[in-house]
């Protein structure tokens, strides 16, 4: 097959990304590329349908692999799986011998695994830069479920049902394959049904997943169906509002350094340093409540401390200032320092950049004019 016609088919019979992103999987198709990495890990709790799908369709999976392979004139096929998978493990050395191509690479029992990020290092040893795509070192990483796809794709027969694992709080649970559109409830249904009093219904891992309702329906990104109870921790989590845990967080940060040693991008070499923008929100803060009577605002100490605490918070939350803020419900006078650079605080701000920025001569005439 050439490269066109496969991309064609992936095109015109649907398939995407089914390990939950939905990507279109032709756009990933690049012949500058040397390495597939087949994505098997299950990064999520309590998922379990692709090591399943491997096990069970196990010869039909590595022979589209190598089809694609073939195509892209790629020549190492790796097999990224956790080694606590053994009955699929078993299932793929049955079978490799037959796949010269295609090598097992057997994964820790880590969160998250199946982070295509960290697969790629995991697997090949090559670190994808900062914000940027496996492609840009020469790998592309394609989920098991969706290779089922393209088997079935290269029949003519086009992406028309998801598996998906229905697990928690239910009698039996059991892996479907359903069509999609299907609503939730009646998967749950065939599942046993609920054991537990109002219960509540989690679309995906326990990590990544939200909360939805039974009349909701499976999709192609669709993995998991997780009942859970209504006072579990994973709801009590998923219902607090973001903002009510970035304050938690922000004001019980004792600067252990933990969330930096503990990264799995920072791990990898990536400038991310979670407690160092910790520490910045934090000196902010209290240099902002602390000059506060040097600007005539000593009355709005508080809300001053405040501001220098949030003013980092769109690193934290990885989007623009305004939508942040907008999930914090801050003042107007904090939101326009921090939005806009206007208002009564400002000064203040610019203050505190110049400062941080040993701009002396900034500071000083800051302070003259404020004095």
């Amino acid at each position: 097959m050439d490269f066109e016609s496969l991309q064609k088919v992936m095109k015109e019979n649907g398939i995407v990304g089914a390990g939950g992103a939905g990507f279109p999987s032709y756009a990933k198709l690049n012949k500058s590329c040397d390495t597939i990495i087949l994505n098997c890990a299950e990064c999520e709790p309590l998922l379990r349908l692709h090591r399943q799908l491997l096990e069970r369709r196990t010869n039909e999976i590595l022979q589209t692999l190598e089809v694609v392979a073939d195509t892209l004139g790629i020549n190492n096929v790796i097999v990224g799986i956790k080694e606590v998978y053994t009955k699929t493990v078993q299932s793929l050395n049955r079978c490799l011998p037959n796949f010269k191509k295609i090598s097992l690479c057997l994964l820790p029992e880590i969160y998250p695994a199946g982070d295509e990020v960290v697969l790629t290092y995991q697997a090949t040893g090559r670190i994808v830069p900062p914000g940027k795509i496996p492609a840009m070192v020469g790998v592309i990483v394609y989920n098991v479920e969706t290779m089922y796809n393209l088997y079935h794709a290269l029949k003519g027969i086009p992406v028309t049902h998801k598996f998906v694992t229905v697990t928690g709080e239910v009698a039996r649970p059991t892996t479907f394959y359903a069509p999609i559109g299907s609503e939730l409830y009646g998967l749950i249904k065939r599942s046993g049904g609920v054991t537990v009093d109002d219960p509540q219904i989690l679309l995906g891992g326990p990590m990544m997943g939200n909360l939805t309702h039974d009349m909701d329906v499976v999709t192609k990104t669709t993995n998991a169906i997780i009942v859970l109870s209504k006072n579990h921790p994973v709801v009590l989590r998923k219902q607090t509002r973001v903002g009510i845990d970035v304050k938690r967080a922000m004001a019980s940060c004792c600067q252990c350094h933990y969330c930096t040693d503990m990264c799995p991008r920072h791990l990898l070499g990536h400038p991310i340093d979670p407690s160092e923008i910790m520490r910045v929100s934090l000196l902010r803060a209290k240099l902002a409540e602390n000059i506060a009577g040097e600007f005539e605002l000593g009355v709005f100490g508080p809300e001053l401390f405040l501001m220098g605490l949030f003013s980092v918070v769109d690193l934290i939350l990885n989007m623009p200032m305004s939508d942040a803020l907008d999930i914090l419900k801050v003042s107007k006078n904090i939101n326009r320092a921090l939005v806009n650079h206007d208002g009564p605080f400002c000064d203040v701000l610019y203050f505190i950049e110049k400062y941080e920025a040993g701009d002396w001569q900034e500071v000083s005439r800051l302070m003259l004019i404020n004095n």
